[in-house]
């Protein structure tokens, strides 16, 4: 533990005169989970009357304040910058509670069910933001300034606006990607090409000693299948699609399709760490084409399947299962001969978005992984 979270509330207060004259701490204890270089304190900001964190810290924290502040991206807010009558440093941020709450409590409360691919949906959502949020920091490749590493990725250093909201027509039902997350704790932070401080093994790639954007994403590769699953993987569970499918074998979409793209991305985030041409920008591109630029409607069919527990079947026990979500879709209130036929035929629309599949059996289509 390090002396921040040992620090009392007198002890902050006598060395801190600046922030006593101002501020009032709330409870007995810091909030949220132990960094290696800090501990935060939730206060009563008395001069404007609103609740704010305080980071306090034996070690230098301004250059982690100066990085808040230079990154345009999904950062806490920073306020105030303090220096201690003994050498201490502390600053204000934004006070992020209920519905935020860290990425690692997300998973430690959420109850996993099986096949939930509607889970899915969300995990690849709260992805593009973490993505999003690294590309802002991670900034251009020619740029000078503004490209900062993160340094420790990991579900407790990622913020999660849990409040979903549903949207007619559409499977996706978390906040918009720019408000849905903040990436905190850049005490180890540092420019692209530094050395790796302070970060925590199990994300952190293997044998690198340099940090660049890789190492970040080799970290969400890690963090993502967390959140999937709910268990950590270690990192020779990465080392191939084949390790990595067994890994979400666990946790199944229901889909082949989900289930898949889930595989790629993390192999794609996985290895960033040696291909510099996997960025975070080019992660998102990716994402965008496979998932969230395609038609809402074979999406929802899709849910649908799964949801009915239609993991293999004929044309017409298929389009049986997406009628509904196709009737409410276009607002029939009748079925007719003509409308059932179109529902079959878009059936033929899911094997070409590749949301199903022919199978090897005559006549049958196939949604879920070991299903024929």
């Amino acid at each position: 533990m390090n002396a921040a979270a040992r620090f009392k509330k007198d002890d902050i207060l006598a060395e801190f005169p600046e922030i006593d004259s101002r501020y009032t701490l709330i409870g007995d204890e810091a909030i949220g989970e132990i960094s290696g270089f800090g501990a935060v304190w939730r206060a009563q900001d008395n001069w404007i009357d609103s609740t704010v964190a305080i980071k306090f810290s034996e070690h230098k924290l301004s250059d982690e304040v100066r990085l808040c502040r230079e990154i345009d991206g999904e950062t806490a807010r920073v306020f105030d910058f303090y220096k201690g009558v003994n050498g201490w440093e502390a600053y204000t941020m934004e006070h992020l509670e209920k519905p935020w709450s860290t990425l690692s409590s997300f998973i430690e409360k959420r109850r996993y069910k099986k096949s939930d691919i509607q889970f899915y949906f969300e995990c690849f959502e709260i992805l593009r933001a973490i993505l999003h949020g690294l590309s802002s920091m991670h900034g251009k490749p020619y740029q000078r300034g503004s490209r900062v590493i993160h340094a420790d990725i990991k579900p407790g250093n990622i913020f999660l606006l849990n409040k979903r909201k549903k949207r007619p027509h559409t499977v996706f039902t978390m906040p918009a990607y720019v408000d849905m997350v903040k990436l905190i704790d850049l005490g180890v932070s540092t420019y692209r090409g530094g050395k790796p401080i302070g970060y925590t093994p199990a994300y952190r790639p293997p044998q690198m000693n340099s940090v660049g954007s890789g190492f970040d994403l080799y970290a969400v590769a890690i963090t993502f299948a967390e959140l999937i699953t709910k268990q950590r993987p270690m990192h020779e569970n990465l080392k191939n699609p084949a390790a990595i499918r067994r890994v979400l074998a666990t946790r199944s979409s229901g889909s082949f399709f989900m289930d898949e793209l889930a595989v790629e991305i993390i192999k794609r985030c996985k290895n960033a760490a040696t291909q510099s041409t996997h960025t975070a920008e080019k992660l998102i591109t990716y994402l965008d084409s496979k998932l969230f630029d395609r038609e809402h409607l074979g999406l929802m069919c899709l849910r649908e399947l799964v949801k009915s527990g239609v993991g293999s079947g004929t044309k017409d026990e298929l389009a049986e299962a997406i009628y509904p979500t196709i009737a409410k879709y276009w607002g029939w209130e009748r079925s007719s001969a003509k409308r059932k036929a179109m529902t079959n035929d878009f059936v033929d629309t899911l094997v070409e978005e590749g949301f199903v599949r022919k199978s090897t059996a005559p006549r049958r289509f196939v949604v879920a992984n070991g299903a024929s």
